[in-house]
């Protein structure tokens, strides 16, 4: 196989702010695995707080050598990712670029889609949500305008303006709500917690910068792991307070630590959030595969940046609409 790859940045529509920092925009690397002159395409999403960085993929992926397809199965794929050299606990985004770049080319030089290879039978997908990230009153009327292809909309709360942000919301949408702080509290908000159960809110992720709190959040709300989750062994590490859990290809690896997850996930009773790192609509083309395996999703990253060098996937209603059959479902501009 001949691997080729090259830097991009995703540039938001508008500033992403979260309880952490705010952003213009997202460092990706773009992968091709070409053999027998089918490609397959990945994606390494890098946002600022991920460990691993730019530089660091591109030197892993120069002295990175991909033997050919010669069985094409998923067995295969688990073979050549093991000779990668770096692990996927220090690396995780580069395995999942080169994870997805093979599901592409293993899909398309198979003719079998994705989840026919996974054995996933058809059936009702959860629908997107559309995130809104720290924002003025008015902002929040301008990136609601963008929300139109979506029915559920998720909040980046954390922030002093926690319950004026969702009375603006509810000015402005009767769209059911989720709401992520990004480990911004120290401790409970009584009075936001009670304004969120009056809301229905579908699920709060991750709110505590140190998770010994969770034992004085009452709520019937599910509380999702996401920065308390990266993969599998983040099973044994994780608070009983969590409800859930928050996947995401570049914190796990790709698809076939995703689908290890999912499984382990479900023999705990645990509830399934697929995410993304707001990257473009390889990596979220990627997930949406396994949308049927989760309660919720939320792979909005298309919808939320200018330059997607994708093209292929849609929104209709907060579903995903992927063109192609085969592969990840979109090609390379």
């Amino acid at each position: 196989m001949h691997l080729s790859y090259h830097s991009y940045f995703l540039t938001f529509k508008n500033p992403f702010g979260i309880s952490k920092l705010t952003r213009k925009g997202t460092d990706t690397i773009l992968v091709e695995i070409k053999q027998n002159g089918i490609i397959g395409y990945g994606e390494a999403v890098l946002p600022p707080y991920l460990k691993e960085k730019p530089e660091e993929i591109i030197q892993l992926l120069g002295s990175t050598a991909i033997p050919d397809f010669k069985i094409f199965t998923l067995t295969e794929i688990d073979q050549i990712l093991a000779q990668l050299p770096s692990s996927i606990d220090r690396n995780p985004a580069y395995y999942a670029a080169i994870d997805m770049a093979l599901h592409d080319l293993l899909s398309k030089t198979t003719l079998q889609s994705i989840q026919s290879l996974y054995g996933i039978s058809p059936n009702r997908s959860p629908l997107s949500s559309y995130t809104i990230a720290f924002s003025t009153p008015q902002e929040i009327v301008e990136k609601l305008k963008d929300s139109t292809h979506f029915n559920l909309i998720k909040l980046k709360l954390g922030g002093i303006n926690d319950i004026d942000t969702i009375k603006e919301i509810r000015k402005q949408s009767s769209l059911p709500i989720s709401v992520d702080f990004n480990q911004a509290w120290h401790k409970p908000d009584l009075e936001l917690i009670d304004l969120l159960e009056k809301q229905n809110c579908q699920y709060i992720e991750e709110p505590f910068n140190d998770n010994q709190a969770l034992k004085d959040l009452i709520t019937t709300i599910p509380i999702l792991a996401d920065e308390s989750f990266q993969g599998l062994s983040s099973f044994e590490k994780l608070p009983p307070q969590f409800t859930g859990i928050n996947i995401k290809l570049m914190k796990c690896g790709g698809l076939r630590e995703a689908f290890k997850i999912i499984k382990e996930a479900n023999k705990r009773g645990l509830k399934i959030l697929l995410g993304c790192m707001s990257g473009s609509s390889c990596a979220v083309a990627a997930m949406s595969h396994f949308a049927l395996l989760a309660h919720w999703i939320d792979l909005d990253g298309p919808a939320l940046i200018s330059n997607d060098p994708f093209s292929g996937l849609t929104y209709k209603n907060g579903k995903i609409i992927l063109k192609e059959i085969h592969g990840m479902g979109v090609e390379l501009n």
